[in-house]
């Protein structure tokens, strides 16, 4: 259920922002726009951990992005690719 995904993903970054991305509309299409991929093969739960990987690197390596943690970077992506 992709209802349940998208919550759990909410929940956790609401509890740990520097750690976990929320998955929802807005965020698969940034993913897409970007060409993503994600691991073959792979547990929604390992496809989920490897993005947040990803993007805690990609926030590490850009210093003077405006999100300063992945619970900025949802809001900063979600501007963008709202419907």
């Amino acid at each position: 259920n992709p209802a349940r995904g998208a919550f759990l993903s909410e929940m956790l970054c609401l509890l740990y922002p520097k750690l976990y991305p929320v998955m929802n509309d807005p965020v698969e299409k940034y993913l897409r726009a970007i060409k993503f991929k994600k691991p073959y093969g792979a547990s929604e739960g390992v496809k989920y951990i490897d993005l947040a990987t990803k993007l805690r690197y990609s926030l590490k390596q850009d210093p003077n992005h405006p999100a300063r943690n992945l619970a900025e970077l949802d809001t900063v992506i979600w501007l963008k690719y709202k419907k």
